[in-house]
């Protein structure tokens, strides 16, 4: 995965609350540490952890640029889907993050994915079984893979207005 790749993928998962501003600087001082051409900007966010979560984002954001969003959002999914498919608390945990990408993307393959964080709440509620929910979300996860949500040319992935 090159660099632009990465660097989106964090975006998206701090964004999500899957990783803070401390792994990212990690990330970032790992790469200094283990290559002699890296982009200015990684060494920025090697110390973006004082200055706040909004700075490390946006320095994520323009080192990202080159990245093909397509391909960082399966990437992101696959990770998600690894993580909803251990446990019940773990697929809970993928719906909020889902619910949290919902500021960027309201819909993916057609389904509107702040919609599982509701359901993992009504299933904690009693109102739908929790193997159910769980079995819901990973199955939307595995199709949105399969499918290849390759495209936000083709409508695959719509942006929140």
């Amino acid at each position: 995965m090159d660099i632009a790749t990465e660097a989106e993928l964090l975006k998206y998962q701090l964004l999500m609350g899957m990783v803070d501003g401390k792994d990212v600087s990690g990330w970032a001082q790992n790469k200094i540490a283990s290559d002699d051409d890296f982009p200015d900007l990684i060494y920025d966010l090697s110390l973006s952890v004082e200055k706040g979560e909004s700075e490390t984002s946006r320095l994520l954001s323009l080192l990202g640029t080159k990245s093909e969003r397509s391909e960082v959002i399966f990437i992101l999914f696959k990770k998600l889907l690894e993580l909803a498919s251990k446990s019940f608390d773990e697929a809970r945990k993928v719906a909020s993050y889902l619910f949290s990408l919902g500021a960027l993307y309201v819909e993916i393959n057609g389904v509107n994915i702040t919609f599982f964080n509701d359901a993992f709440q009504e299933s904690e509620l009693g109102f739908f079984s929790k193997e159910e929910t769980q079995k819901e979300l990973v199955t939307y996860l595995a199709s949105c893979i399969e499918s290849g949500i390759n495209s936000v040319d083709t409508g695959a992935i719509k942006k929140t207005d």
